[in-house]
């Protein structure tokens, strides 16, 4: 951030010095953007969409949707990568992040549209992330085999498996697939073997299935990981009242509370 500020300050005594030069003025508000200082980005930006050509538009548009999504504003971020696909309405960029912005609002059908049309552009192996983004909006939709279909392209090209097994396996849950989710978990657990919220997860799929003895004991093992979260004591005391340890039970939903 030190060699950001060094450039801005010298970046700043550059435009002062050409103000119509609207290059400058773009690295001007990438740097403002790069130090956090995000109002004052999106003023720069703004400026730059005043007098520049069309390719320089497209990426301040862009970088000013960037910088609202930071600021939460999901709606007018939208609005800029809206205003660049008018641009370049192949632009892979704009139709990913208003796609992310789509989903934030729950505008999930409108989602769905720009995520399949990046799925017709970008090369396969580069497509994890919009399937993944897509299973999302499918299952906010409650269209769950849509959603597992996309779940299950995503983990075909991509290293990074976590994630999707997760989500796939609440698909699967939502179903009624239990076996199909707990597969999912268990998969998830060899990754990350020592992760407290999926032996939860894990335990919730095993009382689905009636299998009270491993439920309680992931839960005692997710306890041992996390012993301050209440959800955990619930659901092992609902475990234990079905084992009739009512003792046992009211004791954990004490400590849930």
């Amino acid at each position: 951030q030190n060699d950001s500020g060094t450039a801005f300050a010298h970046m700043d005594r550059a435009v002062a010095l050409q103000p119509d030069d609207m290059g400058a003025q773009m690295y001007r508000a990438s740097l403002l953007y790069r130090l956090g200082r995000l109002d004052d980005a999106i003023v720069g930006y703004t400026r730059v969409l005043e007098k520049a050509d069309d390719a320089l538009k497209l990426r301040a548009y862009i970088e000013r949707g960037l910088a609202k999504e930071q600021k939460q504003d999901f709606v007018s971020a939208a609005d800029d990568y809206t205003a660049a696909l008018m641009i370049e309405k192949g632009s892979v960029s704009a139709l990913s992040r208003r796609g992310d912005c789509l989903e934030r609002m729950g505008k999930h059908e409108e989602a769905i549209a720009d995520f399949t049309h990046l799925l017709e552009i970008v090369p396969a192996e580069q497509t994890s992330l919009i399937y993944f983004n897509r299973a999302r909006s499918y299952r906010a939709l409650g269209q769950l085999d849509e959603a597992v279909a996309d779940y299950t392209h995503a983990l075909a090209h991509t290293s990074d498996v976590l994630p999707i097994y997760i989500e796939r396996s609440i698909s699967y849950r939502l179903m009624d697939r239990n076996e199909e989710a707990l597969l999912d978990v268990e998969r998830a657990l060899a990754i990350d073997p020592k992760n407290a919220d999926l032996l939860n997860l894990r335990a919730i799929e095993k009382i689905k299935l009636n299998d009270i003895h491993g439920a309680l004991a992931d839960l005692n093992a997710a306890i041992t990981l996390d012993a301050a979260n209440a959800a955990f004591f619930a659901n092992r005391a609902g475990v234990l009242e079905n084992m009739g340890e009512k003792a046992k039970a009211i004791d954990d939903y004490t400590a849930a509370l």
